[in-house]
Parts: structure tokens; sequence; C-alpha cells
């Protein structure tokens, strides 16, 4: 299911253009399959470090929290 929410987005968008924008559901589809499609279907691997807290904690605003 690593791709599910996905394809659900995708069929869900496909539901609608076909319902309300008939015409333009052909454009939509050559658009899916020139642009989307690989990256929808590539499999994206994330690789990150966690180093721990460092020093004093700060708010987003730069501010010190105690």
């Amino acid at each position: 299911m690593k791709d599910g929410v996905a394809q659900v987005a995708l069929h869900a968008y496909r539901l609608v253009v076909r319902k309300y924008l008939p015409d333009d559901f052909p454009a939509l589809q050559q658009k899916y399959l020139a642009d989307w499609q690989k990256p929808f279907r590539s499999n994206v691997k994330v690789q990150y470090e966690y180093q721990g807290q460092q020093g004093p904690s700060q708010s987003l605003d730069g501010t010190p929290n105690d």
C-alpha cells in the first residue's frame, strides 16, 4: 500500500474531471502519461539522520524556550 494514497487521489481526480469536465478528460489523460505517471510510479527513498537536541531549545521565531 506504499502508493495507495496517490492512487486514490488520482482516481478521485479522474472521477471529478469525468463528471464535471468531460471534454477535458482526454487532456488530463495525456498530461498524466506525459508528466505525472513516471514520478507517481517511482520509488522515493528518504534518508535522514537525527542527532538529538543541541544546546538550549528555541521557538520558531528564535526566542529561547524556558
